[in-house]
């Protein structure tokens, strides 16, 4: 019968394997390899994430421009017309 440390090193290299990661890692190793990956998927999952965020962050920000466009125009129109009535009054 294997000893458990056995058993965490055999699946270890099953999931470095099915991650496409086939050099070769020693039973001394397990510990720390294990913590890169856990590190590493963590990583992964982080940037996901953020990633996540920021494209929501930009539809919001795409949105909210497309709002301030009417107002853009409708100020545009009120300085003209306020600096029009400011040339009248020093006539």
């Amino acid at each position: 019968m294997e000893n458990p440390a056995e058993n965490r090193f055999q699946k270890l290299k099953i999931t470095l394997d099915s991650l496409g990661y086939y050099q070769p890692v020693t039973i001394e190793s397990t510990a720390l390899v294990e913590k890169l990956l856990r590190d590493l998927l963590n990583a992964t999952t982080g940037f996901q994430t953020l990633k996540k965020q920021h494209n929501q962050a930009l539809a919001e920000l795409e949105s909210e421009r497309t709002k301030i466009i009417p107002l853009s125009h409708e100020n545009e129109k009120v300085v003209k017309d306020n600096n029009q009535l400011h040339q009248e009054i020093i006539r």
